[in-house]
Parts: structure tokens; sequence; C-alpha cells
């Protein structure tokens, strides 16, 4: 039984939408909620049913942090994306379909590594330019605030209080709720299998029949590539294990007590984790992982060299977290080469809005890039810098 009344239409739909979404997850989901508070005639449809976990949005936690070391060009996104995390929330609340748990939830957190490492130093970089709260803690304050942790003794760490995690398959559902609410149309679970540009507008044909829209959003993820393959865009779609453990001693790893952390353990990888919410601590390595079929996700479990690499991080640094491994699970990355985001236009239709590919570290933007779609449909002038996000530097 669908969660939602989704349209399961038998017909064509001949209604010309304004916009039309393809792939309703972190960005699309958001994308239909904030053009239907628009006033948008706006239609979305996903393969499966949102929130679902054959993508990149489950897993039940994704970090959102603020002195961002991949770039700083990332700061006046994010500080606009936890404002509007704040009011999606709030609408929730007013819509009476708030559930139990916070859609964002604020830890405090430490991102960890060698004094000079990129982590460390680029974290450093974003938080003195934007003027951001942080604390960098030597080796010695670092040990005493995180016994848990067996670091060396050229490890320091900044500690910065807005730091926490988003809940994303409540925040997918809390957007795609409160868009029905606003009048957008749902189509899932519909396959898309293909688009086409017309005189005015794009035909979307899809497994129902075929959809005219005056303009387009693809925000397909791992399947972005497959639906523009004109653009040979290099993307890489990437396997990730997560797991969550029983830790040793439970107690220090409780939300209240445990902060969400990065640690860098060499260039480019990263051991991250979260506080135990009742069902274990959660953690995982933020890398691309090996090239994956995303249509192969289902079923897919944790492999045991996985489960081995994972134990002995945990032997390394965190061993109090070492305990019985309750679950496991399996998601994607859509990597871009240089690891920054794609949020531009089709090179050869206007109306065309590519989102995403977020090479793993996206689903806390998702917020603030649902506006981002509101203000290019709407001809509105953004109020960020999205330069860093350009399709051109991926073509050619």
């Amino acid at each position: 039984m669908n969660q939602y009344p989704y349209i399961l239409s038998d017909a064509n739909v001949t209604e010309p939408f304004q916009v039309g979404i393809i792939g309703l997850g972190a960005m699309g989901s958001s994308a239909l909620y904030h053009l239907a508070q628009a006033g948008q005639n706006v239609i979305g449809f996903d393969r499966y049913l949102p929130p679902h976990q054959l993508g990149s949005s489950h897993g039940r936690t994704r970090v959102i942090r603020e002195a961002y070391f991949e770039d700083p060009a990332y700061v006046p996104l994010l500080q606009r994306a936890y404002t509007l995390w704040a009011e999606l929330e709030t609408a929730a609340k007013t819509a009476g379909i708030a559930g139990p748990e916070p859609l964002l939830q604020l830890t405090g957190g430490l991102m960890i590594g060698p004094r000079d490492s990129e982590l460390v130093k680029g974290c450093l970089a974003s938080a003195r330019q934007f003027h951001l709260d942080y604390e960098l803690l030597d080796p010695g304050d670092l040990q005493a605030q995180v016994p848990m942790f067996k670091l060396s003794a050229d490890f320091a760490a900044v500690s910065e209080p807005r730091t926490g995690y988003l809940h994303p398959e409540a925040c997918i559902k809390t957007h795609l709720e409160l868009a029905q609410r606003a009048g957008a149309l749902i189509q899932a679970p519909c396959e898309v299998f293909g688009w086409q540009a017309i005189e005015k507008g794009f035909l979307i044909k899809t497994a129902t029949g075929t959809v005219r829209v005056d303009k387009l959003v693809i925000a397909a993820g791992a399947w972005l590539e497959r639906l523009v393959p004109e653009l040979r865009l290099p993307l890489n779609v990437t396997r990730q294990a997560l797991f969550w453990f029983e830790p040793k001693d439970a107690e220090l790893f409780q939300l209240g007590k445990f902060p969400v952390f990065l640690l860098q353990i060499d260039q480019g990888r990263h051991l991250y984790g979260f506080p135990d919410e009742g069902e274990g601590f959660k953690v995982a390595v933020h890398a691309p992982g090996e090239a994956f079929d995303p249509d192969q996700l289902r079923g897919s479990e944790v492999r045991p060299e996985e489960r081995e690499e994972i134990i002995e991080l945990l032997r390394q640094y965190l061993p109090a977290a070492q305990g019985t491994l309750l679950k496991t699970a399996v998601c994607l990355y859509t990597n871009t080469p240089d690891q920054h985001f794609l949020i531009d236009q089709h090179p050869q239709h206007s109306d065309l809005l590519l989102l995403s590919p977020c090479s793993g570290h996206g689903f806390k933007f998702s917020s603030v890039v649902g506006e981002i779609a509101k203000n290019w449909a709407l001809n509105q002038a953004q109020g960020q810098d999205l330069s860093l996000f350009s399709i051109k530097r991926l073509l050619g």
C-alpha cells in the first residue's frame, strides 16, 4: 500500500505542467516542494516509491556541518540550508505531519586529523573566512574531551557546535507530503524512459504515458547519466557500505554524549560516525567505493572485505566502538571527477536543469538546492554563487 496518494495513471496525462521533475530523492523532493509552494503546476516522477532504500538517500542519518573543508564556497549555501531545514520543520508541525524525531539534530562535531591534513586545514579556512564559531583542539585537549578515540600525537581537531545530522527519509517524506498539499502531483513508482525537447517544453516518456512540461528538472542521482547520454558526463557511481555496532561501552556513544565526527585516515578518505539513537553506533568510510550498476542495488549486501575494513579501522581509531555488528546497509555515491556538485542548465536546453551528482556529501544541501530549482524555474536571481557547480568543467 502506498504511503501517499500518489498518482498511478493508466492513461496519458494531457495537461501541460509548468515544471516536471525526474527523481524524487533528496534534491528532487525538495525541488518539488519549493516549486509547489511557489504556486507552480508541477509533477514529479520516481521509479521507486520514495523515500526508498535503492539510491543515495537512506540510512537513517546524514551529516550536516558548517566549516566545510571541501571549499569555503559551500558555506553560504550551508547557512541558507540550515535556515530552510528549520523552516521545513516548522511547516511540518503546522501541517500536523511532524514525526517524533526532529528533521535536524544538532550534536556538535569534531573534524579530526593530522594538523596539516586537508580536513583540518580546510575546516579552519572556511571557519576563519566566514567567522564561524569553532575551537581548535590540540592533542591533549582532544584526548581529554573524547578519550574513547585512539589518536596519534600529531592529531588535532576542529570542534564546531553547528554540526549534527539530518534524518534523510523523514526529510524526503516531509518535502513530498507538503508538496502534495500545495498541489504537486507525483507519479511513483513510475519509470521514466526518456525525454524529448519539443517546440515549447519537453515530453517526459514514462511507463504510464507521456507528460508534457514547459520546464524540466532531472535529479535522478545515479541514473542521471543515462537520462542525458548525449552529454557523456564523466560520472562514476559507486557502492558505499554502512555499519551499525553495539559498542563495548554503549553509554559513551549515546546521543547527548558523543558528537558526530569525521576523521581523516588518509588523503581523500575519512572515517565518520554518529551518536547512538537507540539502534546502534553508525559508522562508515567517506570515499568513493567500487564502481557499481545502480540497478543492482536491490538485494546488495555488505561484503566480508568491507566488514573487515571497518572493524580494522575501529580497532585502530575507536576501539571502544568495536562491539557486536548489529546491521549493515549499502547506498550509492554518484561522483564527479573533482567531487563537486553539478547544478546547471543543459548546454543545449536552457529550460532543462540538471541537479546534482553530489559525490556523497550532498544531502545536507538539498533544502537549498530545491530553492535554487525554484528560483531557476521562476527566472529569479539566485542568492548564491553556483559557479563551482558549472557543467562546463565536466564537458569536453
